[in-house]
């Protein structure tokens, strides 16, 4: 398995079809309702379990409505949305490194037709 890039694959670069995974489908398929789209940030009421699995139930950040929880496709697309924003929304680093860390995730990103 090349864990490399993310996904298991086999030796022939295919990502297998774990048994595990055909099953969460057909229970997924069976109850679904709708093709809709999801709300821009998720479905609130995952977001807000995985704050208090985070935090905890009685966390101030939580109390106190400081908490923003989104969704992303993927692992490295989730990295890409927090890091963007924290470069954008951080008007003052709290460490030396976020400044230059932004900086580089700036810069290093570009469309496919200029690579």
């Amino acid at each position: 398995m090349n864990l490399g890039v993310g996904v298991y694959q086999d030796k022939t670069g295919k990502v297998p079809l774990l048994k595990a995974v055909r099953e969460a489908e057909a229970r997924w398929l069976a109850r679904e309702e709708t093709k809709s789209y999801l709300p821009i940030d998720g479905v609130s009421a995952y977001n807000k379990q995985i704050q208090t699995l985070l935090f905890g139930a009685d966390a101030p950040i939580l109390k106190e409505g400081r908490a923003i929880t989104v969704q992303t496709l993927g692992g490295t697309g989730g990295l890409r949305v927090g890091a963007d924003s924290c470069t954008a929304f951080s008007r003052s680093p709290t460490y030396g490194s976020a400044v230059p860390a932004g900086r580089t995730i700036a810069r290093s990103w570009r469309p496919p037709a200029s690579r």
